[in-house]
């Protein structure tokens, strides 16, 4: 439930990284109208192609190489274009992804590795039996991206499948049958969605609410989510998910009931809508029953139900999204289900309930915090994500530290004891 990215700042330019499957891209603080342009590298195992496009994505059997220009031309006025250099993932950067109880790790051999709750074989070694240390995903390797939902696990591999195990599927990994030329893969509660290096969206599983292919109707086989093109990053929860557009705007479909579309109703939609009143997004994250968005400047805002978290700051629902006044400089967000956390200003920080110790900063409270309290002992932490009672972070060094709930052995310390502090995955 969370998706990675950096900040650096170039003299006057803010520019934030956003890790796509294993490409970097960057986008620039701004309130004016524009349309970027990339030129960038794909090499196969027989050639190297050079693309100029509005999208940053490769061919299928192609990667990205080298350096990218990304150029940001305005629409109208006379401002003039900015022109950045991106770097790429090239150096096998690892990823931590907390689904609601267990926790997958990418290492940097690009095999998975899980932890914690196994009982519908979410953890991948060809059981059903709980971990409290990382298992090894079996089979599984030359991995770019991975995600943990509620008790599915999913994989993009490097020939573009996906690999899924769990409730949904086996206890082994298997591939998708009519997925490929994947770049992401979001898994949600009963459902998984795949962003394809053409810009759409494709889903498979129940459909209660979460294809987003106008029906309700289970689907085994990949279904397109609506008319959604020049999709960047998607993310699923529960019962609904989002996609970010190249644009910098969010459509999301599934259930509404607390206005987690985010389209100033609480009526839900089957089709992808609009997130209302929303612009220069960077990343998305989709929690239980809310969601939240990154923006370019640094600022985050949150639309749905709180659940009691203090989202926004506040005790109240909300359709459409609310300005997080609290936080400024924020390079990562990951959205749980009762805990939102994120690195601001190099600090990985917590907000919301706190009753198994998810806030990560010593303390336990029903309550929890409106307001982002620091997690305690981090430093040099790359990637943060929240689950459900429970969040985890990686550390630049390769750690990975997490903490709140364990009921299941979802911490990898070896114990079932739940801590109010991170402790650090057994073997990282």
């Amino acid at each position: 439930m969370g998706f990675k990215i950096g900040a650096k700042t170039l003299g006057p330019i803010l520019v934030t990284f956003v890790l796509i499957g294993s490409l970097l891209i960057s986008t620039t603080a701004s309130a004016k109208a524009y349309r970027i342009e990339y030129t960038y590298h794909c090499k196969s195992a027989t050639q190297t192609i050079l693309r100029v496009a509005t999208y940053l994505r490769c061919p299928p059997n192609f990667h990205l190489v080298g350096k990218v220009e990304k150029k940001r031309i305005p629409v109208g006025g006379t401002t003039a274009t900015t022109t950045t250099t991106i770097a790429t993932n090239t150096s096998g950067q690892p990823q931590i992804s907390v689904g609601w109880t267990h926790v997958c790790l990418l290492t940097t051999a690009r095999t998975v590795e899980c932890w914690g709750d196994d009982q519908y074989g979410a953890l991948g070694n060809g059981s059903t039996t709980n971990s409290p240390t990382p298992v090894t995903v079996a089979g599984l390797s030359s991995v770019r991206q991975v995600s943990a939902g509620e008790n599915d696990t999913c994989a993009v591999v490097a020939s573009g499948n996906v690999e899924c195990w769990g409730i949904s599927f086996t206890s082994k990994a298997k591939v998708v049958p009519g997925l490929t030329d994947v770049t992401e893969v979001a898994v949600g509660g009963d459902f998984q969605c795949a962003l394809l290096a053409t810009g759409i969206v494709e889903c498979l599983g129940l459909n209660s609410s979460g294809l987003g292919d106008g029906s309700t109707t289970e689907s085994k086989k990949p279904v397109k989510v609506g008319n959604l093109t020049n999709v960047i990053q998607i993310s699923a929860t529960d019962t609904n998910a989002c996609a970010l557009l190249s644009s910098g705007i969010v459509e999301c479909w599934g259930n509404n009931a607390q206005g987690e579309l985010g389209d100033g109703s609480t009526t839900n939609s089957s089709v992808p809508v609009q997130v209302s009143d929303l612009s220069d997004v960077t990343s998305i994250s989709t929690g239980l029953d809310s969601t939240c968005a990154l923006l370019s400047t640094g600022s985050i805002s949150c639309w749905g139900s709180n659940l009691g978290e203090g989202a926004y700051g506040s005790t109240i629902d909300s359709s459409t999204p609310v300005a997080f006044t609290n936080v400024a400089n924020v390079s990562q967000l990951s959205n749980g289900s009762d805990v939102t956390c994120m690195l601001a200003s190099g600090t990985a920080e917590c907000f919301g309930e706190d009753p198994y110790g998810e806030l990560g900063d010593g303390a336990t409270s029903a309550l929890g915090s409106r307001t982002p309290v620091s997690v305690s002992g981090l430093s040099n932490v790359s990637e943060i994500s929240a689950g459900n009672f429970e969040a985890c972070a990686l550390l630049t060094t390769g750690e990975a530290y997490c903490w709140g709930d364990n009921q299941y052995g979802e911490l990898g310390n070896g114990t079932t004891a739940d801590f109010s502090i991170p402790v650090e995955v057994s073997g990282t």
